[in-house]
Protein backbone atom coordinates (compact mmCIF):
# COMPACT_ATOMS: atom_id res chain seq x y z
CA UNK A 1 0.00 0.00 0.00
CA UNK A 2 1.27 3.44 -0.88
CA UNK A 3 1.64 6.26 1.63
CA UNK A 4 -1.38 7.97 0.03
CA UNK A 5 -3.52 4.93 0.88
CA UNK A 6 -5.93 5.98 3.67
CA UNK A 7 -5.10 2.77 5.57
CA UNK A 8 -1.39 3.57 5.86
CA UNK A 9 -1.31 6.82 7.86
CA UNK A 10 -3.39 5.44 10.77
CA UNK A 11 -1.00 2.48 10.84
CA UNK A 12 2.01 4.77 11.14
CA UNK A 13 0.21 6.85 13.77
CA UNK A 14 -0.83 3.89 15.93
CA UNK A 15 1.75 1.10 15.58
CA UNK A 16 4.53 2.26 17.90
CA UNK A 17 5.50 2.26 21.58
CA UNK A 18 5.84 6.04 21.98
CA UNK A 19 4.39 7.58 25.14
CA UNK A 20 4.39 11.07 26.59
CA UNK A 21 6.19 12.48 29.61
CA UNK A 22 5.54 16.09 30.60
CA UNK A 23 4.09 16.78 27.16
CA UNK A 24 7.06 15.37 25.23
CA UNK A 25 7.19 12.18 23.18
CA UNK A 26 9.50 9.54 24.63
CA UNK A 27 10.53 6.18 23.25
CA UNK A 28 12.53 4.74 20.40
CA UNK A 29 13.89 7.69 18.42
CA UNK A 30 12.89 6.22 15.05
CA UNK A 31 9.32 5.76 16.30
CA UNK A 32 9.24 9.29 17.76
CA UNK A 33 10.35 10.67 14.38
CA UNK A 34 7.80 8.51 12.57
CA UNK A 35 4.97 9.71 14.82
CA UNK A 36 6.09 13.33 14.50
CA UNK A 37 6.13 12.99 10.71
CA UNK A 38 2.50 11.80 10.68
CA UNK A 39 1.45 15.11 12.26
CA UNK A 40 -0.94 13.20 14.52
CA UNK A 41 -1.14 13.72 18.29
CA UNK A 42 -0.96 11.11 21.01
CA UNK A 43 -3.53 11.83 23.71
CA UNK A 44 -4.06 9.97 26.96
CA UNK A 45 -7.64 10.44 28.12
CA UNK A 46 -9.01 9.32 31.47
CA UNK A 47 -11.28 6.30 31.22
CA UNK A 48 -14.93 6.98 32.04
CA UNK A 49 -14.94 4.09 34.53
CA UNK A 50 -11.82 5.29 36.34
CA UNK A 51 -9.70 2.47 34.88
CA UNK A 52 -6.63 2.76 32.70
CA UNK A 53 -6.33 5.86 30.54
CA UNK A 54 -7.50 5.52 26.97
CA UNK A 55 -4.74 6.15 24.43
CA UNK A 56 -6.08 8.02 21.41
CA UNK A 57 -4.23 9.06 18.27
CA UNK A 58 -5.76 12.16 16.69
CA UNK A 59 -4.99 13.67 13.30
CA UNK A 60 -4.46 17.42 13.24
CA UNK A 61 -6.84 19.78 11.45
CA UNK A 62 -5.77 21.83 8.47
CA UNK A 63 -4.60 19.14 6.07
CA UNK A 64 -7.77 19.26 3.98
CA UNK A 65 -8.96 15.98 5.47
CA UNK A 66 -11.47 15.09 8.14
CA UNK A 67 -10.03 14.72 11.63
CA UNK A 68 -9.57 11.08 12.61
CA UNK A 69 -9.34 9.64 16.10
CA UNK A 70 -8.13 6.11 16.74
CA UNK A 71 -8.37 4.32 20.09
CA UNK A 72 -5.57 1.86 20.81
CA UNK A 73 -7.41 -1.18 22.11
CA UNK A 74 -4.33 -3.36 22.58
CA UNK A 75 -0.61 -3.11 21.93
CA UNK A 76 1.67 -6.10 21.46
CA UNK A 77 5.17 -4.80 22.13
CA UNK A 78 8.12 -5.71 19.94
CA UNK A 79 8.96 -9.39 20.26
CA UNK A 80 12.58 -10.18 19.41
CA UNK A 81 12.00 -13.76 18.29
CA UNK A 82 9.10 -12.77 16.02
CA UNK A 83 10.76 -9.45 15.03
CA UNK A 84 7.36 -7.74 14.99
CA UNK A 85 5.11 -5.46 17.02
CA UNK A 86 1.44 -4.84 16.45
CA UNK A 87 -1.59 -2.94 17.69
CA UNK A 88 -5.33 -3.36 17.55
CA UNK A 89 -7.04 -0.01 17.01
CA UNK A 90 -10.53 1.26 16.28
CA UNK A 91 -11.45 4.47 14.50
CA UNK A 92 -13.55 6.50 16.96
CA UNK A 93 -14.68 8.87 14.21
CA UNK A 94 -16.25 5.91 12.38
CA UNK A 95 -17.87 3.98 15.25
CA UNK A 96 -19.35 1.27 13.03
CA UNK A 97 -15.97 0.37 11.55
CA UNK A 98 -14.35 -2.85 12.76
CA UNK A 99 -11.07 -2.79 14.67
CA UNK A 100 -7.92 -2.95 12.55
CA UNK A 101 -4.68 -4.74 13.26
CA UNK A 102 -1.48 -2.99 12.25
CA UNK A 103 1.77 -4.95 12.36
CA UNK A 104 5.33 -3.89 11.63
CA UNK A 105 8.65 -5.64 11.67
CA UNK A 106 11.49 -6.93 9.57
CA UNK A 107 10.43 -7.31 5.97
CA UNK A 108 11.35 -11.02 5.99
CA UNK A 109 9.15 -11.75 9.01
CA UNK A 110 6.23 -9.71 7.67
CA UNK A 111 6.39 -11.61 4.36
CA UNK A 112 6.45 -14.92 6.27
CA UNK A 113 3.27 -14.18 8.25
CA UNK A 114 1.30 -12.92 5.23
CA UNK A 115 -0.60 -15.12 2.83
CA UNK A 116 1.46 -15.57 -0.35
CA UNK A 117 -1.18 -13.99 -2.58
CA UNK A 118 -1.20 -10.81 -0.46
CA UNK A 119 2.55 -10.17 -0.91
CA UNK A 120 3.32 -8.07 -4.01
CA UNK A 121 5.57 -9.73 -6.59
CA UNK A 122 8.18 -6.98 -6.19
CA UNK A 123 8.03 -6.99 -2.36
CA UNK A 124 11.64 -8.07 -1.73
CA UNK A 125 13.08 -5.71 -4.35
CA UNK A 126 11.09 -2.79 -2.92
CA UNK A 127 12.13 -3.66 0.64
CA UNK A 128 15.80 -3.73 -0.39
CA UNK A 129 15.40 -0.37 -2.13
CA UNK A 130 13.71 1.18 0.93
CA UNK A 131 16.56 -0.14 3.11
CA UNK A 132 19.12 1.44 0.78
CA UNK A 133 17.19 4.72 0.77
CA UNK A 134 17.17 4.80 4.57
Amino acid sequence: AALGDPRVLPGLATCHSVTTFHGQYVGNQVEVEMLTATQWDLQERPAADGGDAKVVMRSRPGRGEDIQEWHLLRRFDFHHARQTMSVVARELTAPDSPPRVYCKGSFEKIANICTKESVPADYHARARQYALDG
